[in-house]
């Protein structure tokens, strides 16, 4: 996780951008879910 703090804060102050990496990651976690909860 912190990671991903600290690269939320190396991307330049671009709140279309924030919202769109934000969004991503959403996406990414809803499928991994689905893959992990499918594949038991």
């Amino acid at each position: 996780m912190e990671g991903m703090v600290d690269l939320s804060r190396s991307v330049p102050n671009n709140p279309s951008l924030g919202s769109w990496m934000a969004l991503m990651v959403v996406v990414a976690a809803v499928f991994a879910w689905g893959f992990v909860t499918s594949s038991k």
